[in-house]
């Protein structure tokens, strides 16, 4: 049906939609749309028309910085962006891309006084990414391309049984015999972009050095039974989308994923293993350009009965009963070079505290790793490479660190917990700034690495921030 100018341009003005290839079981879900990880607001609601899903598109145009034009006469649908036009027609079968032709599996269509327009074919043609996601019905647009995307978490390894909460702490189980406890953590869009924004305040401080961000998934994202679910995937996602473009993402998830049939994470502690660590090292690693062997070529030894925090957490409840029945193993990877550590209270490097290790069995727990948590800790090691690596972490970071000094010839190891008054105790008066410290040892690669209470707490938020300067 023909419809006049004025009431087309008076739609167009309101509103521009467009539709994506989905599966046909979302049609009645509620679809979310995000470019360059934030959500847009839209005045109606997602449709379907065979099985292909239609969300409002104009905000989506307007977000990637096009320019939209409607001529009523033919019902033709123009946007141009950095020299590429791309034109619609009602009902044609074709789109035009700078003049050329690019056939549509779905044409243009015309829902009362909405325009749809194809959304993966035209914000492809204007060089953008698109991508789905089938847990979150959520379409993700991006004017460059995220390190999460085609990320998929299945649910092959989860865990069906929910044997209750404890203290907090979720425990789930396979077959009544196996015990698995976990944190179940939300990362909300604003805390997700509060924390997006300090991490490129990092980069600011220190515009000479390489700088990466990884956030570490909880057990919870591969293992948590059905309904209880984390989703960090997405929020992952939606805080690299907001990374400034000088600012590395590393994409942990798809690694762990793809070895979570192995011993990545321990049952009765909230940490990930030693080896789970070094599935989201190698991710690192490689896209700061170098590469780590494989694990099993590195000596190692196995700790058994190794009964972790949860079960700290959970004592004196049922959970800790539950979780005493699955004892983890510990086992230590050992670094193949040579290497020298040594612990200090400030970032001057003045006030020295201890020589260090990185890998002590004695512990027999997760202080195991560089020890437990100090202020600094740094490391010399015989690799010789001109490379040095401030890794800025909490307790996620020790396992991480391990791996570092297999690639680096200094390793600096900040805990941001131990720094400008963290909880606002006055036990931690010391204070820390990133730019200055990079003036003190001129280390070349920065690494954020977080896990979601970074992202979610507001202590631990508060005391990160507080060294991006």
């Amino acid at each position: 049906m023909k419809i006049t100018r004025k009431i087309i341009a008076a739609a167009f003005a309101a509103a521009l939609s467009v539709f994506m290839t989905i599966p046909a079981f979302a049609q009645n879900a509620e679809i979310s749309v995000y470019v360059n990880g934030e959500r847009l607001s839209l005045d109606e609601s997602p449709r379907s028309e065979d099985d292909r899903t239609l969300v409002p598109m104009r905000a989506i145009f307007e977000a990637l910085g096009a320019e939209v034009k409607w001529d009523g006469d033919t019902e033709t649908a123009s946007a141009s962006l950095n020299g590429t036009t791309v034109s619609l027609t009602v009902d044609g079968g074709v789109m035009l891309k700078n003049g050329s032709e690019i056939a549509l599996d779905v044409p243009a269509r015309m829902y009362g006084d909405r325009v749809l327009v194809p959304v993966r074919a035209v914000s492809e043609a204007f060089g953008s990414y698109v991508d789905w996601d089938e847990g979150e019905q959520t379409v993700f647009v991006d004017d460059r391309e995220n390190p999460m995307q085609g990320t998929v978490v299945t649910d092959e390894y989860r865990y069906p049984n929910y044997d209750g909460s404890f203290a907090n702490v979720h425990i789930f189980d396979k077959d009544y015999s196996e015990f698995f406890g976990m944190e179940l953590l939300q990362i909300t869009d604003e805390q997700g972009a509060a924390y997006a924004e300090m991490i490129n305040s990092f980069k600011n401080a220190v515009p000479s050095a390489n700088v990466y961000n990884l956030i570490a998934p909880t057990a919870a994202e591969f293992y948590a039974a059905g309904g209880y679910q984390t989703h960090y995937t997405p929020s992952i996602r939606k805080i690299y989308s907001r990374l400034s473009p000088e600012v590395i993402g590393v994409n942990a998830v798809k690694p762990l994923m793809e070895h979570a049939g192995e011993n990545i994470y321990f049952r009765t502690d909230h940490h990930w293993t030693q080896l789970g660590a070094y599935y989201a090292y190698s991710a690192f690693i490689n896209v700061a350009g170098d590469t780590i062997d494989p694990p099993d070529t590195f000596s190692s030894e196995d700790i058994y009965g190794y009964y972790g925090s949860l079960t700290r957490f959970t004592s004196g409840t049922g959970g800790y009963d539950l979780l005493t029945r699955s004892p983890d193993v510990l086992r230590l990877y050992y670094p193949k070079v040579w290497y020298s550590g040594r612990s200090y209270n400030d970032m001057y490097l003045s006030d020295y505290i201890k020589s260090m290790s990185l890998v002590s069995p004695g512990y027999g727990n997760y202080n195991c790793f560089i020890e437990g948590d100090y202020p600094i800790e740094v490391y010399s090691t015989g690799v010789e490479n001109g490379r040095s690596l401030a890794i800025i972490k909490e307790s996620y970071g020790n396992a991480f660190a391990t791996w570092a000094v297999n690639n680096f010839e200094t390793v600096y190891i900040i805990d941001y917990r131990k720094f400008n008054n963290y909880g606002q105790t006055g036990e931690y008066t010391n204070e820390f700034s990133i730019s200055e410290f990079h003036e003190l040892t001129g280390f070349t690669d920065l690494l954020i690495i977080s896990y979601p209470v970074s992202v979610t707490n507001t202590p631990e938020f508060t005391a990160l921030s507080a060294m991006a300067r």
